[in-house]
């Protein structure tokens, strides 16, 4: 791989964490070269890799493509992107998770609107493709619900560098009560850093979970609109949006206005304690580790993992 660093910096770093998924990495890494906005470098950061994926990574032979394998597993994203903080060139950071797809006007979208506004970190929707179709887009923040407290996948974020300067790299997430993307852009939130939803879908992402991820050796579902991406970007958004259609269709029902509601008292009163300085001074907050690190164990057994050096 050739070596950038004496090169000018680039307005974009994108970051990729992976982990022996070379085969969908590679249809990931064609939806960055496809940027309209073509001034990144893009840092893949192997978490301790074993598979196939540094000659995947190198077959681009393209120059804003930089290869960092760390030496040891982390067993998380929050390794390998703290890595690509440290080595990120740009003046802006974008995550891209390894089997998820970008549309060719993802970065353009997003750079224009925090350059345009003065913000420090902007993120927009991401689509959630099952098994079944789309399942949802993920994103928008809740009406009532801080930061901190539901899911925007980083896949649709932007920020910029300056921001590690204030709020610092990735936390571990064995020290985390809650998932670190979500404690990541909960902790710029409550540093007093601009932080601004962008209500435009420009993500694809197939959770892990939902698919056995690792357990799949053919089949992947991102081959289609990998394809679909290649030669038609707009027929491949049209066809994401009519299953979002649908979904919101099949899924009405009087009732959900209720649920949410209690689902968003429930989240924000967790919110509220756990914001306490009485928290960390209760058995509640070593149980709610305990419990994230449970939920973390079956996650990475339903995406076909096992223990975290895996």
């Amino acid at each position: 791989m050739i070596d950038t660093t004496a090169s000018p910096a680039p307005l974009v770093s994108v970051i990729i964490a992976t982990y022996n998924r070379s085969a969908t990495l590679r249809w990931t890494i064609e939806s960055v070269l496809r940027q309209t906005c073509a001034d990144f470098e893009l840092l893949v950061i192997g978490d301790a890799c074993m598979d196939d994926t540094a000659e995947v990574v190198a077959s681009f032979g393209d120059p804003r493509i930089r290869w960092i394998n760390l030496p040891v597993n982390t067993g998380s994203q929050s390794g390998p992107n703290s890595e690509g903080l440290r080595r990120a060139r740009g003046r802006y950071i974008a995550y891209l998770g390894h089997d998820d797809l970008w549309f060719p006007w993802r970065l353009s979208g997003m750079t224009e609107a925090l350059e345009s506004s003065g913000d420090d970190f902007v993120h927009g929707l991401v689509a959630l493709l099952a098994p079944e179709g789309v399942r949802g887009v993920a994103g928008k923040p809740p009406e009532g619900q801080a930061y901190g407290t539901f899911n925007a996948p980083p896949s649709g974020w932007l920020h910029r560098r300056s921001i590690v300067d204030v709020i610092g790299y990735w936390a571990d997430p064995a020290s985390l009560s809650r998932p670190i993307d979500v404690e990541y852009l909960g902790r710029a939130y409550k540093a007093g850093l601009k932080v601004r939803h962008l209500p435009a879908l420009s993500v694809l992402k197939w959770p892990s979970a939902w698919w056995r991820a690792y357990a799949l050796t053919e089949g992947y579902p991102q081959a289609h609109f990998a394809a679909l991406m290649s030669s038609d970007p707009k027929a491949a958004y049209d066809e994401v949006m009519q299953g979002i259609a649908i979904r919101l269709a099949e899924d009405w029902d009087p009732r959900v206005p209720v649920r949410v509601s209690a689902r968003r008292l429930a989240l924000s009163l967790q919110h509220v304690v756990g914001q306490s300085p009485l928290w960390s001074r209760w058995p509640l907050s070593d149980v709610a580790r305990w419990r994230a690190q449970q939920f973390r164990r079956r996650s990475r057994r339903d995406r076909g993992l096992g223990s975290p050096s895996q």
